[in-house]
């Protein structure tokens, strides 16, 4: 097994990092995505893995769909507008904040 890191740039000035869609697609991998809501506002975040689990510290998007099939998704989530989790056989461990946000549509 391998890992895949990806590494999302700094704001300008400190401001919070937009990214409009962040999507993956590896079912045979684990995603493990780090505290990001106090940095990085994503417009749209789609998480997909087969066998493996979804972990998310803290992320803050507009819309999120985190699938994954036999792993477990254990999530801390702060959403504008929506949210969907789905597994087939395991457990959804998350804290989601729903929030409307000014900023989130200033950035659009």
């Amino acid at each position: 097994m391998f890992d895949v890191t990806v590494t999302l740039p700094a704001g300008m000035n400190g401001d919070t990092l937009y990214i409009k869609n962040l999507e993956t697609s590896a079912p045979l991998l684990r995603h493990e995505v780090a505290t990001l809501s106090g940095t990085v506002f994503l417009g749209s975040i789609s998480l997909y893995t087969w066998h493996f689990p979804i972990n998310v510290q803290s992320v803050a998007a507009e819309t999120g769909i985190f699938t994954t099939a036999n792993g477990l998704i254990k999530e801390h989530l702060h959403s504008a507008s929506s949210l969907k989790l789905t597994t087939t056989s395991m457990v959804i461990d998350a804290v989601v904040d729903l929030f409307h946000s000014e900023c989130a549509n200033h950035l659009n």
